[in-house]
């Protein structure tokens, strides 16, 4: 027998095999991340159905969110299951989600919390957050254990999450949770969650420009980026920037509208897995309390 050409011969039929699935799913990736969403269904969902566990993470969130087909949280809550059981961290973030709300199941702290510690473990930045702010509140039955919050949030920090930098940035300004207080450690926290489109980031940095906290007050800056974080919906920001521009020169407001368009055109929108985790508060409220984390 010759072994080496059989080798040949079958690592070549399992790449015929493979190419097929790996084209889908980047097919039925490029369309959903286009929000293409019908037809990054029908291509995502057979993946799903064939236990591809990043399928199965999408099709999940599209049913949750209604993208393609009707809102479903029962149907979107099956999808979770069947990839935490694959050892997703974010299906099993999912499901910690949905104990903690009662959605589609009965409400159950404990149940949420194992969820959360079993996503936590895989690295998932979302259940970090929610173990975070459990551990530093003493929330949801939880005791509080400020060292384990902290650690917690600095490993969706390390994951570079735009809500855990956020957060981040607000209890180092403050100097809570016995960090030390470093208002240009936490400008530069929300100029990394800003970068990522997070809204609140956003409006909390042009905070900072406007009273010059943590870098040199710069109030064209403060104006660009609460016009960009009032694209973002945040309404403070918003009615921030509404009086200035109704003080100032055409001119004036053209230029930093210019500058708003020139970072977005650099920082194109990117449908992404559980955007709405993202999403600001509709106040986006300036860094102002030590609570601030729970918001």
């Amino acid at each position: 027998m010759d072994f080496p050409r059989a080798l040949a011969v079958l690592l070549l039929a399992l790449a015929v095999s493979v190419s097929p699935v790996r084209a889908s799913w980047e097919r039925g990736l490029a369309e959903y991340e286009a929000e293409q969403f019908e037809e990054a269904l029908s291509l995502l969902l057979p993946l799903a159905e064939a236990d591809d566990v990043r399928a199965q993470e999408i099709v999940a969130d599209m049913y949750f969110f209604g993208q393609g087909t009707e809102p479903n949280s029962l149907e979107g809550l099956r999808w979770s299951r069947r990839a935490a059981a694959l050892g997703s961290g974010e299906a099993e973030n999912d499901l910690g989600v949905a104990y903690a709300l009662g959605d589609q199941v009965e409400q159950d702290d404990a149940e949420a919390l194992r969820w959360f510690l079993k996503a936590a473990a895989h690295g998932n930045a979302k259940a970090q957050i929610s173990l975070a702010k459990r551990y530093l509140y003493g929330l949801e039955g939880v005791s509080r254990d400020v060292a384990l919050g902290l650690r917690y949030l600095e490993a969706a920090v390390s994951s570079d999450h735009p809500r855990a930098l956020t957060s981040l940035a607000q209890l180092t300004e403050q100097g809570a949770f016995g960090l030390r207080a470093d208002r240009r450690e936490a400008f530069r926290l929300l100029e990394r969650a800003a970068e990522q489109r997070f809204a609140p980031a956003q409006m909390n940095l042009g905070f900072h420009y406007a009273m010059g906290i943590g870098v040199r007050r710069d109030p064209t800056r403060a104006i660009t980026w609460f016009m960009i974080a009032a694209k973002g919906g945040c309404i403070r920001a918003a009615q921030m920037a509404e009086p200035w521009v109704a003080g100032h020169t055409d001119k004036a407001v053209e230029t930093v509208r210019q500058l708003v368009a020139e970072w977005e055109a650099a920082h194109p929108p990117r449908q992404r897995r559980n955007a709405n985790d993202l999403g600001p508060d509709s106040s986006c409220a300036p860094i102002a309390h030590p609570g601030a984390l729970k918001t």
